[in-house]
Parts: C-alpha cells; structure tokens; sequence
C-alpha cells in the first residue's frame, strides 16, 4: 500500500515563501487595512477569536504592553494568512484563465496546426 498523499495545490512552498518575505516587513497595521477593506468580516471574526486569548492573558495579570503586542501580532498573522490565501486564490484563478501546459510554456494566442497542417480551432 502506498501511504504518499495526494496533493492538488496550487500554491509551492515557494510561493508562500516568497510572498510571506514581500510581507513581512510591513508593520501589522497595514495588513490589517488591505485585508479589512477586502475581507472585512473574516478580519472580524479573527479580532473575536484574539480577544479570547488577550483576555486569557489578562487574567494572568500579565503587562499591558505585552498583551497589546501580542494582540498585534496576532491579528496581523491572521491578516496575512487572508492575503496569502487571496494571493494563492488569484494564482489559481489566472491558471484556469490562461493555463500553461506540463512543460511551463506560456500561451499562445495562435492557432494550432493538427498532424495534416489544418488550423485547429482554439479552445
């Protein structure tokens, strides 16, 4: 029995990677704009489920500053994790609408020629 899993991904480890490091620079604020303004209720509901965890913190009686800085770095992991998500979406979408075959080459607007030199119609 063959015990590797199956995998339709569209986003590499790459990717992911590449687009975290563009990201990671900016200050949690300014996700959390770009992901209010496209997602706000997601964002939401992630604020709501931080604040759990802020008031866990609080009933440990831990420093104000702390827990401030966590909340921040908290909403602002959950809003990049939307932009990936968003960015990995738009990849998949621009393959559906412009598909590259196995071997990576890019489409082509030309017509194909079939085995007897006839312009086969563009799918």
């Amino acid at each position: 029995m063959n015990n590797q899993m199956f995998c339709d991904a569209v986003v590499t480890d790459d990717d992911c990677l590449r687009w975290y490091r563009e990201r990671k620079h900016e200050a949690p604020q300014v996700i959390w704009t770009r992901v209010v303004i496209s997602e706000p209720y997601v964002l939401c509901v992630a604020a709501r489920m931080g604040e759990r965890v802020i008031k866990l913190l609080r009933n440990q009686h831990l420093p104000e500053p702390l827990i401030t800085e966590v909340s921040n770095q908290m909403l602002g992991a959950n809003a990049m994790m939307v932009e990936l998500m968003q960015q990995g979406y738009r990849k998949f979408m621009d393959d559906l609408i412009e598909p590259r075959d196995e071997l990576g080459d890019e489409p082509t607007d030309e017509p194909e020629e079939d085995s007897h030199g006839q312009t086969k119609p563009n799918s």
